[in-house]
């Protein structure tokens, strides 16, 4: 991709980390950790497994450190989109050297996401209305061949309706959640070329938790009415026709999790008892898989917080609270083996960290799901002190990437050769081994 080097502007400078006292320089030495405590054939990695670190710096002025927002890689991992002050910035490797890619004059960009091909970047972006002291949002595409900003001619988009971007289903056609009044939102199809904008599911979800999950193959929409509230699944062929997991009057909390990658099965976790829940993580929650194609649905494993499918599809990840205290900050990351059902545990788990940005408290935290690298051999996962670790799935070995930074934000790189942890203020790319 030669965007970053085809655009005339100034860089962000990208400085190698000789040495770094919050993240591992290569060569050096790892910071004593914790090998996992359920699996005694751990052992603490080498430093040597992190052959670069990079790191984003951020330019003084603009809108300051709490607007280094959420990033995006693009499909082929090349490149990395992120979104400080008021525009959208590309890092293209190898060197990742950043270049401003557009600006948005008196606002700024929340969000960026990569079209499948690669060839666009749809942009949420915020700016203040004019002659009122209000902030409105709208809906912006960057063509990735001519680096340019321009609207989506959505001009049927009041500025006070997208709430965010959803997912893009080609490179024209990208969802997109609208406000629909009293909190609540639906979702839109919005093609770009055009500019038209239309319904596609009407059936509403809360602001509190509640959004669209599309499945690997785009054929199937799983809906989360509201945080801990039920789920239904629509079919993107019939998408006025929701049909929710229970049929009681009063379900049981239910919590979606996450798609398989078959595209027809989906996890979800629900509360055997009606407790409304007092945390992200509270005891009488088990993992449940629905199938789409049969209605049915098989219990998995009980005590469960949260639950991410790996790439393949056959192990699960797991947050699970601890048996005798189901406080957020008592928990244990484990990997389920589907086929056979066996339990890895791979030791104590924390909550990751609030975005400055959209918390006032820097010491919040709030529980956040491992992250698994492509070929789902590894997680990154956060552990009780806040701190990221990359831990084998086999339990064989776990290895500190960061200490004492307050890191909001993972990503792997689609192909798996990067990771980047993310700050409100800055970030690091790595190069796991």
């Amino acid at each position: 991709m030669p965007l970053a080097r085809a655009i005339v502007g100034c860089c962000l400078a990208l400085v190698l980390l000789g040495a770094c006292g919050s993240l591992p320089p290569r060569g050096s030495p790892l910071p004593e950790g914790t090998a996992a405590a359920a699996a005694p054939q751990s052992s603490e990695r080498s430093g040597d497994d992190l052959v670069a670190t990079v790191r984003i710096s951020i330019p003084s002025g603009g809108y300051g450190g709490q607007d280094f927002h959420p990033l995006d890689w693009s499909p082929d991992g090349s490149a990395l989109a992120f979104c400080w002050g008021d525009g959208l910035w590309i890092a293209e490797g190898p060197g990742f050297a950043a270049v401003p890619v557009a600006r948005i004059p008196g606002g700024r960009v929340v969000e960026a996401r990569w079209s499948p091909g690669g060839t666009r970047i749809g942009l949420l972006v915020e700016q203040q209305l004019p002659q009122t002291e209000l902030w409105g949002s709208s809906v912006w595409v960057v063509d990735v061949d001519r680096p340019q900003a321009r609207t989506t001619k959505a001009e049927a988009l009041d500025p006070l309706r997208p709430k965010s971007l959803n997912r893009w289903l080609d490179d024209r056609t990208l969802s997109v959640n609208l406000w629909q009044g009293g909190g609540a939102q639906a979702l839109y199809l919005l093609h770009v070329e055009t500019g038209e904008v239309g319904e596609f599911i009407g059936e509403q979800v809360q602001e509190a938790g509640g959004d669209y999950f599309w499945s690997p193959d785009g054929e199937h929409v799983a809906v989360q009415h509201c945080c801990f509230e039920k789920v239904a699944v629509i079919a993107a062929t019939h998408p006025q026709e929701a049909i929710w997991l229970s049929s009681l009057e009063q379900p049981p909390y239910q919590s979606f999790q996450g798609w398989l990658p078959d595209g027809h099965t989906f996890l979800y976790t629900e509360q055997d008892i009606y407790i409304a829940p007092t945390s992200e993580c509270t005891d009488g929650f088990s993992l449940w898989l629905w199938d789409v194609q049969t209605r049915a649905r098989e219990r998995l494993l009980d005590n469960v917080c949260r639950a991410t499918p790996s790439p393949d599809g056959s192990r699960i990840a797991l947050l699970r609270a601890d048996e005798t205290d189901s406080h957020p900050s008592d928990l244990a990351l484990a990997v389920l083996d589907v086929p056979t059902g066996q339990v890895t545990p791979l030791g104590p788990a924390g909550p990751g960290w609030v975005e400055l940005s959209a918390f006032g408290n820097p010491e919040a935290r709030v529980l956040r799901p491992p992250a698994w690298s492509p070929d789902g051999t590894a997680l990154a996962a956060w552990d009780v002190k806040g701190d990221v670790w990359l831990v084998q799935a086999d339990g064989v070995a776990r290895h500190r990437l960061s200490q004492g930074l307050a890191i909001v934000d993972v990503a792997w790189s689609p192909d798996g050769e990067h990771l980047v942890l993310r700050t409100s203020n800055q970030g690091w790319i790595l190069e796991p081994e």
